[in-house]
């Protein structure tokens, strides 16, 4: 026997691709309110589409990272401030990238 989907995604979950969005403050009230979403989640329909999506996330490359200048400039010099042995590090970064163009 096939479990049926227990509602149509809300709007606020579609817009993330999810199915459904359970606010804490609804599982506060009813705790059971999440036991057809789960019975759903083990059906062989619910078991299809985590397969489906999980297949698909492997097939699209991630997004590249944008970070202005000064986001990477500040998380830089706050990463050198916490380092104990900045200088060895600097020296090895920059003989990692110096070896390449030697050879």
């Amino acid at each position: 026997m096939r479990a049926p989907a227990p509602a149509a995604p809300l709007p606020s979950a579609a817009a993330w691709g999810w199915l459904a969005l359970v606010t804490a403050g609804e599982v506060l009230k009813d705790a059971n309110c999440l036991q057809p979403w789960w019975n759903w989640c083990l059906s062989a329909e619910g078991r299809m589409l985590a397969a489906e999506r999980a297949a698909a996330a492997w097939t699209e490359p991630p997004l590249p990272g944008q970070v202005a200048y000064e986001q990477a400039k500040g998380f830089a010099q706050s990463w050198l401030r916490g380092q104990p042995h900045k200088a060895a590090i600097a020296s090895t970064m920059f003989k990692d990238r110096i070896s390449p163009l030697q050879s």
